[in-house]
Formats: structure tokens, sequence, C-alpha cells
């Protein structure tokens, strides 16, 4: 992607202090760091830094090539009226490093609305790193393009937000000039107080690397708008820890007037607690696929996973967990779901009515009471054995126990009696046999 090189040591280094900023947590300090900016965009760009407690009042825009370094916590700036942000740029190969954004209350309702650093239209190759944000009434990272002018090759990596209004809302305008080349790395979103932690709308070429997120607002946790594809996520650990986040799916995919998300892969980490749908798609349909590898979905009250409208969305877990018994998987009639390897062993019923749910290495899984499409199965006498003719491997799910004393399947004996929930594999061709008194019932799924 281009991203610049560190110009500390490197390049032309300009002193806030030095244009008139206190620092002092009193005095306002904006025009003073806005002189020591446009000093090194008039050269062509450099190194803006400075120590101390910075009061800001309106946005600082920093031009092209223009760094603004700190000190971690010694460089702390402090948003002290209402504006769009404390940072705002346009250019291109700028550095955000080691400083706080900090509300003047710990309360941040009571702070003035301001993001903290505010990408514009036509930025690009911009790196923001080992920033926090604390109690700011806005978003900590937010971009802002315009129809004329997108935001390309976006770098945040160590970010930490801490009860603020919102996490990172990157944004494209529309399909043709939507924000992309995004690599978000390392960070901490939580707790969240108001708005999602991350937001993504109308966005492509999206990486996100070791994202903790933690939402307390009305909003979904994790939210993909419109045209966002290409997005893929490793090791993600997101939920909700308040009864207006418990209300919200912790993933959420909706449609805008660009269009609905596709070409998303989550792969690694956990989602979980909300008393709602843990994984939530209520978009228009498209024919891009959504991947769920190796996640494990959790600790809600609702669907591990519900499609709330009927478009036909190609879905896939992928060695996935679901180890709570109260979950279902919501499907409607339009579409299609697989599922492919992992354990899913405790979840409740499939519901809804799809007309093709694909199993193949799913340990433990249990569709009672559901509609999954499936070979009739029919129970012979007690101790005469079951052939599989379907010509498919396949296996049979305990729907009901029965009183069962001998399970033998393909000529082993396995168990001495059955319990719902259980299944048992069957390749094709193979047998079962099972000597009962009160007799099960069982469903066959095709792998």
């Amino acid at each position: 992607m281009g991203f610049p090189f560190d110009p500390v040591g490197a390049g032309l280094v300009y002193n806030a202090k030095s244009y008139g900023a206190f620092g002092d947590g009193v005095h306002d300090d904006t025009a003073a760091w806005q002189s020591a900016a446009n000093a090194a965009g008039k050269v062509g760009g450099g190194t803006v830094y400075g120590i101390g407690d910075f009061l800001v009042s309106s946005p600082i825009v920093v031009p092209t090539a223009v760094n603004i370094i700190g000190a971690g916590i010694a460089t702390n700036f402090r948003p002290n009226a209402t504006m769009a942000a404390i940072f705002q740029t346009s250019g291109n190969d700028n550095i955000f490093r080691d400083f706080w954004m900090e509300g003047l209350s710990s309360t941040y309702t009571n702070n003035p609305a301001a993001d903290g650093i505010q990408l514009l239209g036509g930025a690009s190759r911009v790196r923001i790193a080992n920033v926090t944000a604390f109690y700011l009434n806005g978003w900590g990272v937010r971009s802002v393009p315009t129809t004329s002018a997108a935001i390309f090759d976006t770098k945040i990596d160590h970010l930490y937000v801490q009860r603020g209004a919102g996490g990172i809302s990157l944004a494209g305008a529309a399909p043709s000039d939507d924000s992309v080349s995004t690599w978000i790395a390392d960070c901490f979103l939580g707790t969240v107080m108001e708005n999602e932690a991350l937001l993504l709308t109308d966005c492509t070429d999206v990486q996100v690397n070791g994202l903790y997120a933690v939402s307390q607002g009305t909003k979904p946790c994790i939210h993909l708008v419109g045209l966002t594809e290409a997005v893929f996520f490793r090791g993600l650990d997101a939920g909700g820890v308040s009864a207006a986040a418990f209300a919200q799916p912790v993933v959420a995919f909706d449609s805008d007037t660009n269009g609905s998300p596709g070409q998303i892969q989550f792969h690694g980490g956990i989602v979980q607690l909300t008393s709602g749908n843990v994984i939530q798609v209520a978009a228009a349909a498209t024919d891009h696929l959504i991947l769920f590898d190796g996640l494990v979905i959790m600790q809600g009250s609702s669907n591990a996973f519900a499609q709330t409208n009927n478009g036909a969305w190609p879905i896939k877990f992928q060695n996935c967990e679901f180890p709570d018994t109260n979950y279902t998987i919501f499907i409607p009639s339009t579409n299609a779901i697989g599922f492919d390897g992992g354990y899913s062993g405790r979840y409740g019923p499939l519901t809804g009515s799809a007309p093709a749910y694909g199993f193949k290495n799913v340990k433990g899984i249990n569709p009672a009471g559901s509609t999954v499409p499936g070979t009739a199965f029919s129970l012979p006498a007690s101790g005469t054995a079951w052939t599989n003719n379907t010509g498919v491997d396949g296996t049979l799910f305990v729907t009901g126990a029965g009183v069962v004393t001998d399970v033998v399947v393909q000529g082993v004996t396995v168990a001495s009696s059955l319990s719902v929930g259980q299944s048992y594999f069957v390749p094709a061709g193979g047998t079962i046999t099972l000597t009962y008194t009160t007799a099960p019932t069982l469903v066959f799924v095709g792998n």
C-alpha cells in the first residue's frame, strides 16, 4: 500500500510550543498547532510534536506529508468546543502516532461533540498508530469521503478507544468511489457507549486483524452496511455489555442504496453476549459468499445466526462452535447454508424452511424439531439392521431417545442407550442396528 516511513529524525521537526502552544490544559492551543502544521506543510512535510495538555477548539487541519507525533500520555489533546474533529486531513502520507485524545469529563455526554481523527475525501496513505481516545463524544477515527473524492490506503494499528460515543467508522460515498484498502490491526475498541465499535459502510478491501470490540450502546457492535465487500476478519473478540447492547446483534449486515455486503470472511475468534441474534443478516440478496470460519458463537438468548430477509445468500459455517443449549439458526425459504467441520452439537433446532442445508464432518449437530430436509428414516424392528441405501454418507440424529439397550454401527457396539442430541455417522452402504423396548425416533441427513 505504500505506507510512509517514520519521518522522525529524517525530516524537519516542529515543536508546537515554538509556535505559541502552552500545553497547560488552560489556554487554547489550536492556533499554535495549526501554525506549526502549516509551517511543515509549506516546505513539503515534516513532523509536528509537543508535550503537554493541549486544549483544542476547532479542527487542526493537517497538510500532506505532515505528521503529528506525541509522547504517549504526555501528549494529550482535549476538545473544549463542539467541532467536527480534533484532527482532519484530506492529504497524503500523514502519520498520527503516540498521543492521547481525551474528553475533559469522564462522562462522554458531558463533553462537546467531536471526533478524534477525521479522514476527509482525497486522503490516502494515512497511518494512525498507538493513539488513545478516552471519553470522546464522537468517533475515535472516522472517514468522511465525498462523492468526488474517495479515501485510500489507510492503516490503523494499536488504536485504543474507551468509553466514547463510537469506535471506528469507515465510509464510502458511492459504488464508484468507496473507501478502499484499509488495514486495521491490534485495536481495542471498548467500551463504546453509543454507536458501533466498528462501522463499515460502502467499503472494499478491508483487513481487520486482532480486534477486541465491546458495545454498550444501541447499535450492533460490528456493523457492515451497504456495498461493503472483500472484508476479512482474523482474530475477532466482540460482544455487548449492557441491556441496550444486549438487544442488538453482535455482528449485523444491512443494505443501503448502494447495495449489500458480500465477500465477507471471519476467521477465528468469538462473538457473544446478546439477548437478540448473535449474527444477523438483514441485508438484501447478494450472490457473494459470507464465510464464518473457526468462530465460537455463544451467550445469546435468541438465534446464533438469523437471516431476516428472503434474499438468496450463500452462507457457510466452517469449523465453528455453538456451545450454548438454547440456540437456533434461522434461514428463510430462499436460502442455503452449509456446515463443514466444527462442534455444533448443543444448539437447538434449525428453523425456517431453507431449501438446502449441507452438513459435513460436523460433530453432534441436533436438528430436533427442525425442518432440516433429509431422507425419511424408517426404523426397523428391534435387533434388525438398517442399511444406508441412500447412496451418500450421512448422519442419524436422535430426536427421541426411546428405551434402547444396544447400538451397533458397522458391526461394532458403540452405546447401550440413546439420548436426544446424539448422532451417528453411517457411510453409504453401512449399517446400524438398534435393540430397544420403546422405539426411538431419528432423522437422517446426508453429508
